[in-house]
């Protein structure tokens, strides 16, 4: 990873940065192959070969910016590029490199409207090589009730796009004779990103006196086009509502000892 940055004033900065990763999995076994009952008898010693050595990369360029419109505005706007291969005859059944590419624009804006009130908003936009154009927006609104206690809301839309082996998964096992043994998976590609809408409230509240600190959050989120896997093939299935509550309960009895406490529950 490489990352430049220029500092233009005490509040705007640009930065670039860069990234690439590479990932080789080394995952062979065999086994005998067993005979079925629909199916012409394998011949003896005759083995299955259970291939899933893989070659994987993933290499991204980023810009973005930060900058101070106004005393209580602030901006951060920037532009990126992906783009992910892999390589497996194990699990795409080909020696050809599978690839998506993704391209992006994102934006967010802080607005201290009070001393008391602060809004975010942001938008990411991405055109996927697969999933074309897609859209993730939110909004949150904070509070300052009082000193030391903060209540907050806000909306969030994102999308998931499939990943490589959700789009182009094609796992067969062959044996030693090169007799197709059992299939995994067949991808088709014909799967669309998941979505997520996401509603929450919370408060956070700090109490010097006790050196005790509490964060609460409800949500309600809706998940649509849920990706599963269903007959070797992924697609989209019914859409999913979890409502719930978490918290977490910071204490710090002495300056070197601290307790967390964190529950949620979901249904």
């Amino acid at each position: 990873m490489a990352e430049w940055r220029r500092q233009l004033n005490d509040t705007d900065e640009i930065k670039v940065s860069a990234n690439y990763m590479e990932d080789r999995k080394w995952d062979y076994a065999t086994s005998p192959a067993v005979n079925k009952d629909d199916e012409p008898p394998y011949a003896p010693g005759e083995l299955a070969l259970w291939d899933y050595n893989s070659v994987g990369r993933r290499a991204s360029l980023e810009l973005q910016g930060t900058f101070s419109l106004t005393a209580g505005l602030r901006a951060l706007l920037g532009l990126g590029h992906q783009g992910e291969q892999a390589r497996s005859r194990g699990l795409y059944d080909s020696q050809k490199w599978v690839s998506v590419r993704e391209s992006r624009a994102f934006g967010a804006l802080e607005w201290r409207a009070s001393p008391q009130w602060l809004v975010n908003a942001g938008l990411f936009a991405g055109q996927h090589s697969e999933a074309g154009t897609y859209h993730s927006p939110r909004l949150m609104v904070s509070w300052l009730a009082s000193p030391g206690h903060t209540f907050r809301a806000g909306v969030t839309e994102s999308e998931r796009t499939p990943n490589l082996y959700e789009y182009f998964g094609s796992t067969r096992i062959f044996t030693s004779t090169g007799r197709l043994y059992d299939t995994e998976t067949a991808a088709t590609g014909n799967v669309k990103p998941e979505s997520l809408k996401s509603k929450e409230l919370g408060y956070t509240g700090r109490f010097p006196a006790q050196n005790l600190t509490l964060d609460l959050r409800v949500y309600d989120e809706d998940m649509h086009d849920y990706i599963r896997k269903s007959r070797g093939d992924y697609i989209n299935r019914t859409d999913l509502n979890l409502v719930g509550a978490e918290y977490q309960i910071r204490w710090r009895p002495w300056v070197s000892t601290e307790f967390w406490l964190n529950q949620s529950f979901s249904r």
